[in-house]
């Protein structure tokens, strides 16, 4: 009985393979990925007063911006490879929100009119790709924490956790307000574990550390 419960809901996840869906879910995603490059394509970086403290990096704490941020804006050589990055980002986290939320819905049309859906909501945060800030990269972390934290709660497996914990650390320290935001979630997380004992404990645990 369990493998038979186990086999419908793989065959729930996506359209058959070639189907007209699939290809319409994949022709969604492309047009988004194209969308979002186009955006940013011969538009010069936009910097703000702020945008130079996003550049130190002090992982003690002692800067005015948590880490997240400054690191991945320091690893790189200029501000041009910065909206590269942050639009790849932007289009990995939506993408993924949207192959997680259809994969949640039974019925294959509104499985891909949910793709869609995702997609076109995604379109309404692609401005903040060409500023120099954390807006785009806490946007992103954010529909990345949710997808992640979906795939966790419907197939609690090692590999899953692991993206929740790596995603959820990167976003909490985007921004100080997230470093209060990450106590409620962390509480959610270990109400969720005893519904999941064997793969959310050591997440719950994970996120009460980074709470604290």
């Amino acid at each position: 009985l369990s493998d038979s419960v186990g086999d419908r809901m793989r065959r729930m996840e996506a359209p058959p393979k070639g189907s007209a869906l699939e290809r319409a879910e994949l022709i969604a995603i492309v047009l988004f990925g194209l969308a979002s490059v186009a955006a940013v394509i011969g538009i010069h970086p936009l910097r703000t007063p702020d945008s130079a403290s996003y550049l130190k990096v002090d992982l003690l704490g002692r800067s005015e911006r948590l880490w997240t941020v400054p690191v991945i804006f320091r690893s790189l050589p200029n501000d041009t490879w910065r909206v590269g990055v942050q639009t790849a980002i932007f289009i990995g986290a939506w993408v993924l929100c949207a192959r997680t939320v259809a994969s949640l819905v039974a019925n294959r049309v509104l499985r891909a009119m949910a793709v869609v859906s995702v997609l076109c909501l995604g379109l309404a945060a692609i401005d903040w790709n060409v500023i120099i800030l954390s807006e785009s990269l806490v946007n992103s972390l954010t529909v990345a924490g949710l997808a992640t934290w979906l795939r966790l709660d419907r197939r609690p497996t090692q590999a899953n956790a692991a993206a929740f914990v790596a995603t959820a650390v990167l976003w909490t320290f985007t921004r100080q307000a997230n470093v209060l935001l990450i106590v409620p979630i962390a509480f959610v997380v270990a109400l969720a574990s005893v519904r999941h004992r064997r793969c959310l404990r050591w997440v719950a645990a994970a996120l009460a550390i980074v709470a604290v």
